[in-house]
């Protein structure tokens, strides 16, 4: 006189189970095996990898009573969130420069070199060295962020700027005289 199965040990997703019943007339037991219950699936995939910004992730869909998954699926890298460029190192006229950026999700930092300014020049020439009455100068067009010059240029020197002649010595009957000028920019003077 059988009673109910009565379950032993569960059986999961995988692996059998074990059932009993018991006779109530004699207290006699049978047992048996159930069989697996098989998988619940769930109805979305879940990420069980995160992508980073250079490396592929993973998600697949889980059992809902155990660890198996199925249909595991690549999820790609992210690539990386990069701000805005930033200068590190000006380019001068002729040397490079240097600027960088930043991945906002991971830190990773890019640089690069950026392209030398090239000289800016002025519109007109700067005298280097003032000319004398006697030495000629120079003159060229200067960049307006470095030392560099282009079309130099000889300025020539002045010329003494002569004043009226003055009597040193006063000539007579006989003797000649002398007399002398100045110039007014150098203070040489001449005789004659």
């Amino acid at each position: 006189a059988w009673g109910e199965w009565e379950t032993v040990t569960d059986a999961d997703c995988t692996n059998k189970g074990s059932e009993k019943r018991t006779c109530s007339a004699c207290g006699e037991t049978e047992t048996r095996e159930t069989a697996p219950a098989g998988h619940e699936w769930e109805d979305d995939f879940t990420v069980d990898t995160q992508p980073s910004c250079t490396t592929a992730g993973s998600k697949s869909v889980h059992c809902k009573h155990c660890d198996a998954t199925k249909y595991t699926t690549v999820i790609p890298a992210n690539g990386h969130a990069w701000g805005e460029w930033e200068t590190v190192t000006d380019a001068s006229c002729t040397d490079k420069g240097s600027e960088k950026r930043t991945c906002s999700e991971c830190g990773e930092t890019e640089t690069r070199e950026t392209a030398p300014a090239g000289h800016e020049w002025e519109d007109d020439f700067t005298v280097d060295t003032q000319p004398s009455c006697t030495t000629a100068g120079s003159k060229s067009v200067h960049c307006k962020h470095c030392d560099v010059t282009k079309y130099a240029t000889v300025i020539p020197a002045n010329g003494h700027t002569w004043g009226e002649w003055e009597t040193v010595t006063d000539a007579d009957c006989t003797n000649k005289g002398s007399e002398k000028r100045t110039c007014s920019e150098c203070g040489e003077t001449e005789t004659r």
